[in-house]
């Protein structure tokens, strides 16, 4: 991947600042925040709060002469992922995609079923759409997040597991609108802002951008832009700026993020906090000046009321004289200047000319009498804090000192003259450092070079991974870079979201090493598998997973003594092999892709089962032979239908997988409808009818491609309790007098359970 290393980006902002006016910009790996998502999703399975159970149809626009409907039933979203493909510095919208990982879908024309096919983990399409990113302030029990809502009405939606635009828009729309009714579930934090007490981090607004290593690259960074309280909002780089990729790509390393704070910011929330917190933020008034920035930005606080007490001093000594004072106050606003901070781009000043009496007592070291004297003293306080890296070259601290300045730091007002020359001056030093040393020790309680890094680990991604700063530096701003961290300790479960073959074996573990319980809970299957105390793992077996190609199984680990938890997602397989389509209809000539997807990695075998010269179609493979176009036959005179069974079979594995084709030869006159209202559980009524009329007597019925269940004489369908299969195709024959032998079919969805309600939907 093309990008920096850190010692190139360190040299690009040695000296110049490249944060562009904002206080804050934060750089997230795209990459780490997918994974983030991925472990994020196992924790919503856990709750109930994942997207799932979506079912509806919508209606396929401008389709002139026939309707064409997708009928969607108990389908189920995996966790958004990220790509940064289309990247911008400017705009907030990210390319997210969503695969379907569970679930059915009908197609049919004029209520006629078309397609048949059931989703999976290994070959679910995918929903892919452009979602602006967006930040919430924090409010009353909610902290400031950056969130990826999919319900939002500026997001649009894609549903790829369609063969033409109109379908794939229409597809969007629905699958935003059973999002919206969602709700909140539908609202993904990407990242969290937690109040940390200090008032200058206080994060108050943040703008979304985003940027690649090279253009037109699915690898990236999400960037938000923030502005602090006091603080001011920037400009976005423009996308052909030459803006370099923040994320270093030094080998071998494990960077994550990549954060700037502003010079301006981490002076003021290191030194600043000091005042406010030792003369009370109430007695301050913030300085704001609008410059070239958005809004105004606070370039100082002046002090409006206040005091400082310095306490008493008891022992002070210097090379012939040991001194005491009691306490006394000065006050922040009485004097020749104010008490007041300028907020400079790379430091803050601290300006204060200030006065008071003080009671002084000294003597010689050799003495018992003390002389006296209650003097008034004038203070001139200049201070400058600024944020340096150390000397090491390992990390920055924070440094205070006085300016160099021709005037006096302490003058005395009212010292007696008979006071003599050395005398004053002692006196004056003393008084100064009791002042000066009062002042620093109070400020140093709250005074921090440290602002930064708090921000960072209050930062949290896809609610529970904080940031942790492996290297910082001072070039010009404040900058960090390193991985997301799990929580100090936190346990996590090993491997984490793995799959497995019905029936087959896992071990898991926990990191770090602690003695835990697991337990398990079938999201999808009636039977989640076993587990023993040691963590070896065994899948369900085939025959128990239902109808599903796949199933979810949630993994939980639990620390008796503790009580922390963790989770993580086995996906269980039936088979290693698996058809996206179960069965489709065509014409004569026409043509239906077909499409496969296995575990293994090596070429796939296709082929049409006892193929009839003259009727069958043919296959086309890709390179991949993980697609085949089928090509249908021409007409076929005498018949109403052709029916192909086409195969697809991994070596490796000997495992095969069927796909089904239809091929109508012409309408039929003998229409079937599945009456379930009438109906036991189990079993569903076909009912035939000519020209509306039902046919009562004389049909003969039939299930092709030897289904699964079957159908008496008089329509009855019984279904298989123990059939994995997802559909059935109903075949009857019809001898009406006078126009001759009549043949109709009809596509039953199974399970029973859910045909009743995807037929309710169907128009036919």
């Amino acid at each position: 991947m093309a990008g920096f290393s850190l010692e190139e980006l360190l040299g690009w902002m040695q000296g110049t600042s490249r944060i562009n006016d904002w206080d804050h910009l934060l750089a997230l790996s795209g990459r780490a925040l997918n994974t983030a998502l991925r472990d994020q999703h196992a924790t919503r399975l856990s709750l109930g709060n994942a997207l799932r159970g979506i079912s509806g149809s919508f209606e396929i626009p401008d389709t002139p002469g026939v309707m064409v409907q997708y009928h969607l039933n108990d389908c189920a979203l995996d966790y958004p992922v990220l790509s940064f493909a289309q990247a911008s510095y400017v705009s907030n919208n990210l390319s997210v995609s969503l695969q379907l990982s569970g679930g059915q879908k009908i197609i049919t024309h004029d209520g006629a079923v078309r397609s048949l096919g059931t989703y999976s983990l290994l070959d679910g399409p995918r929903l892919e759409g452009v979602v602006p990113i967006t930040f919430r302030a924090a409010s009353a029990g909610q902290e400031a997040q950056v969130v990826c809502d999919l319900a939002q009405e500026g997001a649009v939606f894609q549903f790829m597991d369609a063969d033409t635009q109109n379908e794939r828009d229409a597809g969007g729309h629905f699958f935003k609108q059973q999002l919206q009714a969602l709700g909140e579930r539908s609202s993904y934090p990407l990242v969290g802002f937690a109040d940390q007490g200090n008032p200058f981090m206080h994060l108050e607004r943040v703008e979304i951008g985003s940027q690649s290593p090279e253009p037109g690259s699915e690898e990236g960074a999400l960037l938000l832009y923030s502005t602090m309280a006091h603080g001011q909002a920037g400009h976005k780089p423009s996308n052909d700026s030459g803006y370099k990729y923040l994320i270093p790509n030094d080998p071998g390393q494990d960077y994550e993020f990549a954060a700037q704070f502003s010079a301006s910011l981490v002076s003021r929330a290191g030194f600043a906090v000091a005042l406010l917190d030792t003369f009370g933020a109430d007695n301050f008034e913030f300085v704001h000046q609008r410059g070239r920035a958005r809004r105004a930005r606070a370039t100082g606080i002046r002090a409006k009321a206040g005091a400082f007490s310095v306490p008493p001093v008891n022992q002070y000594k210097d090379d012939r004289y040991e001194y005491r004072s009691e306490a006394f106050e000065l006050s922040a606003t009485q004097g020749d200047t104010p008490l007041s901070a300028d907020f400079e781009e790379t430091r803050v000043v601290q300006h204060w000319q200030t006065r008071g009496t003080v009671k002084v007592e000294y003597r010689l070291q050799s003495d018992t009498s003390w002389t006296t004297y209650t003097v008034e003293f004038s203070w001139r306080l200049e201070q400058v804090f600024q944020l340096v890296n150390d000397e090491f070259g390992a990390g920055v601290e924070g440094e205070v000192f006085v300016p160099q300045s021709r005037e006096p730091d302490v003058v005395p007002i009212d010292l007696p003259d008979n006071v003599s020359a050395d005398m004053r001056q002692r006196i004056v030093a003393f008084v100064g450092h009791i002042v000066k040393t009062a002042l620093l020790e109070r400020y140093s309680t709250s005074m921090t070079a440290e602002a930064a890094p708090v921000f960072l680990e209050h930062t949290d991604v896809a609610d529970s991974l904080p940031l942790q700063p492996s290297m910082i530096a001072m070039p010009r701003d404040y900058v960090a870079f390193g991985p997301f961290a799990s929580p100090s300790g936190a346990l996590r479960i090993v491997p984490a979201n793995p799959s497995v073959l019905a029936g087959g074996r896992l071990e898991f573990s926990v990191e770090p090493q602690r003695s835990v319980v697991y337990s398990l809970d079938n999201l999808d299957a009636s039977n989640a598998g076993t587990i023993d105390a040691q963590g070896n793992y065994r899948a369900p077996p085939r025959h128990t997973l239902g109808a599903r190609p796949s199933v979810q199984v949630l993994l939980r680990a639990e620390d008796p003594q503790s009580r922390e938890s963790c989770v993580t997602i086995i996906t269980v397989l039936r088979q290693a092999l698996g058809v996206l389509t179960d069965i489709q209809v065509c014409n004569p000539g026409g043509q239906v892709e077909l499409a496969a997807y296995s575990q293994g990695d090596g070429p796939l075998e296709w082929q049409i089962e006892n193929p009839v010269e003259g009727e069958s179609g043919t296959l086309d493979l890709d390179e991949t032979s993980r697609h085949c176009t089928y090509t249908a036959a021409g007409p076929v005179a005498g018949k109403t239908y052709v029916l192909d069974e086409v195969s697809v079979t991994d070596p490796a594995s000997g495992e095969t997988a069927s796909s089904h084709v239809v091929v109508l030869q012409r309408t039929s006159l003998l229409h079937i409808s599945a009456d379930f209202a009438g109906s036991t559980p189990g079993s569903v009524q076909l009912q035939a009818s000519l020209n509306g009329v039902p046919v009562e007597l004389g049909v003969e019925w039939g299930i092709g491609f030897a289904g699964p269940g079957t159908i008496d004489s008089q329509g009855l369908y019984r279904a298989d309790a123990e059939s994995t299969a997802h559909f059935a195709l109903i075949t009857a024959v019809f001898n009406a007098p006078v126009i001759g032998t009549l043949e109709g079919y009809f596509i039953l969805p199974l399970p029973l359970a859910n045909a009743a309600k995807v037929l309710g939907r169907l128009r036919r």
